[in-house]
């Protein structure tokens, strides 16, 4: 009966942990979709505000989809840091696939330094490869579900056929 009841728990163990790991890939999807959504804000206010990133940070402090990330970036920028600095120190509170957050960062540590119409280019580019990436991220996120609940299933009928 012992065998019977630990085998059942290493089941339930297995099949948590895969849904467990299923919604960590539906965290990362969409803070990814509410980043690209931010930076879509931050061009526009370049485009027909002309703002400096330290107020573009502030604003989406208020405004922003990562309200809590963009505080903290403004407190970073208050201190001192440069806009990319205060990314690099703030950017761990962002639940990204590494590929996002790199090119995220990438865009940060150029940020602020040019004239408008050159952060507002740089910003493009960055927009439209983080958008390639978010949509692929979303095409692959059902498989993916699927993929890890199924086999951490499979993983927990084989750890409970051996215990039993």
């Amino acid at each position: 009966m012992i065998r019977l009841v630990c085998a059942a728990g290493v089941f339930l163990l297995c099949a948590a942990f895969g849904a467990v790991r299923a919604e960590g890939f539906r965290v990362r999807l969409r803070a990814a979709e509410m980043l690209l959504s931010d930076l879509g804000a931050v061009a526009s206010s370049l485009r027909y505000e002309k703002r400096t990133a330290a107020s573009i940070a502030e604003k989406l402090s208020e405004t922003g989809k990562l309200t809590a990330f963009w505080k903290k970036l403004g407190q970073a920028m208050e201190a001192g840091a440069g806009f990319g600095e205060a990314w690099e120190e703030c950017g761990g509170e962002l639940a990204l696939d590494p590929a996002i957050g790199a090119a995220a960062l990438s865009f940060a540590k150029s940020f602020g330094g040019g004239d408008a119409e050159t952060e507002l280019a740089r910003l493009e580019i960055t927009l439209e490869s983080l958008g390639e990436a978010v949509r692929t991220k979303a095409r692959e996120y059902p498989n993916k579900r699927k993929l890890t609940g199924t086999l951490s299933i499979l993983l927990g009928v084989a750890a409970a056929l051996l215990i039993i």
